[in-house]
């Protein structure tokens, strides 16, 4: 972003950690801002997932989960949530949603991080791969339960894990060695044009000349700006 200014501060956890699901209405939040068209989605996608990895590694697990539960808002793309029945995981927002618990875990938001793990860990355990994949690409999900599994018994133990273990895309555990990199600043999605619609007695349509005539809506009208040189907007 420059990363848009969250929500709620940075760092500071809010003070009711148990009676709801405050994660879940940080998303909603996010559904309620500008959204990515198409062609800005992608880039967006990977701007986010980057901004949060550094402020994950770099110990700010708060600023991390804003990023990550941006990137689920912009996913889900709807109201729903992760626990509607109507509105299923896929590998993708189930690896946020892990990534989401992992933070919360150094939070000190246990209880939130079990939800959220758990649920990551429903998936991957109701997706096991066939054989062939396995042979060719390993069992990857089989991985990813084993890796949650160990998260939640250091939850269970009220401990904190380390810091620089990762699960890489092919379902190996790694450790981060380097130094992080300060990613580029995220680019903002544009804020979409106005559609500029005029009343049907503006526009003279041959076909609809009835309707015209009678000051009736033109549906097949289009108006343009002399200015832009390109439709903007429907009459209707």
């Amino acid at each position: 972003m420059a990363p848009r200014p969250p929500s709620s501060p940075a760092r500071t956890k809010p003070e009711s950690k148990e009676e709801n699901d405050w994660v879940l209405e940080k998303i909603g939040e996010y559904k309620q801002q500008t959204q990515p068209s198409m062609d800005e989605r992608h880039t967006l996608l990977a701007s986010l997932a980057a901004h949060a990895t550094y402020a994950y590694r770099t110990g700010e697990h708060m600023q991390a989960l804003e990023y990550f539960a941006r990137n689920l808002a912009i996913i889900e793309g709807s109201s729903q949530t992760f626990d509607d029945p109507d509105n299923p995981l896929d590998a993708d927002r189930a690896s946020l949603m892990y990534n989401v618990g992992a933070c919360l875990h150094f939070l000190g938001e246990f209880d939130l991080a079990r939800k959220y793990c758990g649920a990551a860990r429903e998936y991957f355990n109701s997706q096991p791969h066939g054989r062939l994949y396995k042979l060719v690409f390993g069992d990857l999900n089989g991985s990813r339960v084993k890796y949650i599994d160990e998260r939640i018994n250091l939850l269970e133990m009220g401990e904190t894990p380390a810091t620089n273990k990762y699960l890489d895309g092919s379902g190996k555990t790694c450790t981060w060695d380097e130094q992080p990199k300060q990613p580029e600043p995220i680019v903002e999605p544009k804020e979409p044009e106005p559609v500029v619609t005029y009343p049907a007695w503006t526009y003279f349509s041959a076909r609809e000349w009835r309707s015209w005539y009678r000051g009736e809506p033109c549906a097949s009208a289009y108006a343009t700006m002399p200015s832009d040189g390109a439709a903007v907007g429907r009459v209707v």
